[in-house]
């Protein structure tokens, strides 16, 4: 789990890590992503704050 700056916003950073995770390999294609309700668990956020997350980081641009 990412060291989350708590006066910052949130989910730009979770957003960041689910990125990276996903370039190293954390999860492979056609695995299932984690729920966010499990996510915001390990991040210790709330559930809307993650999925606002999980949302940013699968866009590609």
């Amino acid at each position: 789990m990412a060291d989350l700056d708590r006066s910052r916003n949130l989910w730009p950073q979770i957003a960041d890590d689910l990125r990276r995770r996903l370039r190293a390999g954390e999860w492979t294609p056609g695995e299932r992503f984690p729920g966010t309700v499990a996510l915001a668990a390990e991040y210790g956020t709330a559930q809307a704050t993650t999925q606002k997350a999980v949302m940013a980081s699968l866009v590609v641009v």
